[in-house]
């Protein structure tokens, strides 16, 4: 079911149903929240406009903690609590750093409207290496190796092939399939905003929910400085750019097809 259809249910769905904050009863809104790519101000604005009792989020250090526990794989663990979450009938807007599930969008794909917002790979990377490397106020994933080091370590690897590996199935072992996979699944999403168009995101979330939202920007980086000199080295943004050739294929892929879509 496509955006167009979603939202045109929820326009002729029953307007007294429509809880104090104006948000309808039968709205169920999903956002799939990438790490440094502005969600944190969607949440908040979400936050503001929907009951918090109908509001429920994946915890972040909960959840990393639990799959530990389990000895399972942090996403796959993640993505099995997806369908438990959607399954509860009071919940309006469920949010949180889960992975793709093929598994909870078979079964409440109809119900749910899917979200997302991506930023440019590039500048994601060094916001997530900066911000993890300089929080005061948490340990979780806290990065403690220098910029050079870390380039060569595994989860700098990762981190290039977030987008890949969080919208596709976390059991898929080749880059080049995830990405082709996560292009295929976003175009599942109702909505799939970009960053630097925060104002489209903005008006899109509106249309669908029926309410106005404000998106605020959140979460600057502790080191803004630091990471300004090094996304301007240009060996380093080399290195990094080779790290988020998948990021960059699907961005891209987004950026062109929201052009489209507005042309059209």
């Amino acid at each position: 079911m496509n955006v167009l259809k979603k939202c045109l249910n929820v326009v002729r769905s029953r307007l007294s149903g429509a809880d104090k904050r104006g948000i309808r009863d039968d709205l169920r809104l999903f956002f799939l929240h990438l790490p440094k790519c502005g969600g944190s101000s969607v949440r908040n604005a979400l936050a503001s406009a929907v009951d918090p009792e109908k509001i429920a989020a994946l915890h972040p250090h909960a959840s990393r903690r639990a799959a530990a526990i389990c000895g399972e794989d942090m996403l796959c663990y993640r993505a099995s609590l997806l369908p438990y979450y959607m399954a509860m009938g009071d919940v309006s807007v469920l949010t949180g750093h889960f992975p793709w599930s093929d598994e909870a969008y078979e079964q409440f794909g109809e119900e749910w409207m899917y979200a997302t917002v991506l930023r440019h790979p590039v500048r994601r990377w060094f916001s997530h290496y900066f911000y993890d490397r300089y929080k005061e106020h948490s340990d979780h994933f806290k990065i403690a190796e220098d910029l050079s080091t870390f380039l060569q370590s595994k989860r700098a690897h990762e981190m290039g092939a977030l987008y890949a590996r969080r919208l596709s199935d976390p059991e898929v072992v080749r880059v080049d399939q995830a990405a082709e996979q996560a292009k295929e699944n976003l175009e599942r999403f109702d909505v799939v905003g970009v960053l630097d168009d925060l104002h489209v995101l903005n008006r899109k979330l509106e249309e669908c929910l029926g309410v106005e939202l404000e998106i605020e920007k959140k979460n600057e980086s502790p080191a803004r400085e630091r990471k300004q000199n090094a996304m301007q080295d240009e060996a380093i943004r080399e290195q990094v750019e080779d790290l988020c050739a998948a990021d960059l294929e699907i961005y891209n892929h987004i950026r062109e097809r929201n052009a489209g879509e507005a042309r059209s």
